[in-house]
């Protein structure tokens, strides 16, 4: 069980290492960057996607299938 601090602080680890990715050429100015990510809790679904678009619109998140988790 992953505490709601600990969720948190992942959050907060993986939106650091994107902020300093995004700002690095040439992904700052590319068209579209695509992240590929497993289906973990803190950047499951909808809500993740709109979250990182609306930080970086040209990012684009692509989840692996579940079973490949």
């Amino acid at each position: 069980m992953i505490s709601a601090d600990e969720r948190t602080s992942i959050q907060a680890r993986r939106r650091r290492l994107v902020d300093q990715v995004m700002r690095l050429r040439p992904y700052r100015s590319a068209a579209r960057v695509f992240w590929i990510v497993d289906n973990g809790s803190s950047h499951r679904g909808e809500a993740a996607a709109r979250r990182l678009r609306g930080r970086y619109p040209n990012l684009i998140l692509v989840h692996i299938p579940v079973h490949a988790s």
